[in-house]
């Protein structure tokens, strides 16, 4: 029922927009990016199908509402009418203090905050209350292996995802899962993989997992490399940066794919992987390289 919710929408006109965002600024300047209603509402919606978030839940507030991750989480957690808990700003002891205190079952992280809050545990030897955690959702960045790991451990209940996105997009385009306490095995999204093709250069990359049922990707290439530009559209795409003047009317947001200044490309079971920047990419000899391929490891 719920992922036809989410396509019902897709075909609505998109209304007029809801709010004004700064983007994350990986290409200069931040830049005010405009979000319609309906961009808001699909990922929402989105976010209650796949997360699975229910008027059971006790939502922990750790992400600012200023930001769109923060913003659509707490939009999906009103959909479904769970309960919300509040914090002054993150702070792991603060966190860890509400998460008992209040019984919490969800929450979202960025990998920095997750590494605090294990942290914090470790410094004290204490862990109470985070059995009651049900349900984590990542984003802002892959999670190391060894950050899953520990996490598992500090949350044995929580079914542990992440998810790719921007802005522009208004939030999560991919999630993936990376521990399923029910079957008691994690996941192995994060692992490296070689892209082998007939090119002497191997591209690799972090999987970010399968787009929500209302997202299109594709990868524009250059040459015979399945390795390119991520681009995406749908009813989620922003209307426009701010100041900027459409080229088309609102409602051509559904035939317009947007570039997110990514590359990666997607393998055969559907799921995107993240190689690096498109103006992190360096030619030589014909063949294109990225410098993140050398750090995803030691930032993930």
């Amino acid at each position: 029922m719920m992922n036809y919710k989410i396509r019902a929408m897709c075909h609505e006109k998109p209304v007029n927009l809801v709010k004004q965002k700064t983007d994350r600024g990986t290409t200069g300047r931040p830049k005010g990016v405009v979000i319609s209603h309906t961009a808001l509402i699909v990922q929402s919606l989105a976010k209650v199908a796949i997360v699975g978030y229910s008027e059971d839940d006790v939502y922990l507030h750790t992400a600012p509402l200023c930001h769109i991750g923060g913003l659509s989480s707490a939009m999906a957690m009103l959909m479904v009418g769970a309960c919300h808990a509040f914090i002054p700003k993150f702070e792991a002891t603060l966190a860890l203090e509400a998460i008992e205190q209040h019984h919490v079952t969800s929450l979202i992280i960025v990998p920095a905050m997750m590494a605090d809050l294990i942290s914090s545990v470790r410094l004290k030897r204490i862990q109470k209350g985070c059995d009651s955690v049900k349900k984590i959702l990542n984003g802002g960045g892959g999670l190391s292996d060894n950050l899953i790991k520990d996490a598992t451990r500090l949350f044995p209940r929580a079914k542990l995802l992440s998810a790719y996105g921007m802005t522009e997009t208004c939030s999560s385009l991919t999630f993936t899962t990376l521990f399923e306490p029910m079957l008691e095995a994690s996941g192995t999204s994060l692992q490296m993989l070689a892209v082998t093709n007939s090119s002497p250069v191997k591209a690799r990359g972090v999987c970010v997992g399968k787009p929500a049922p209302h997202v299109e990707i594709k990868i524009c290439v250059d040459g015979s490399s399945n390795v390119g530009r991520i681009l995406t559209r749908g009813p989620h795409v922003m209307l426009r940066y701010w100041d900027q003047i459409p080229e088309k009317a609102s409602n051509s947001v559904e035939e317009t794919w947007l570039d997110t200044g990514d590359i990666g490309f997607i393998d055969d079971h559907g799921n995107l992987w993240l190689v690096g920047r498109t103006n992190g990419r360096i030619k030589s000899g014909g063949e294109n390289i990225y410098p993140e391929e050398g750090f995803f490891p030691p930032l993930l």
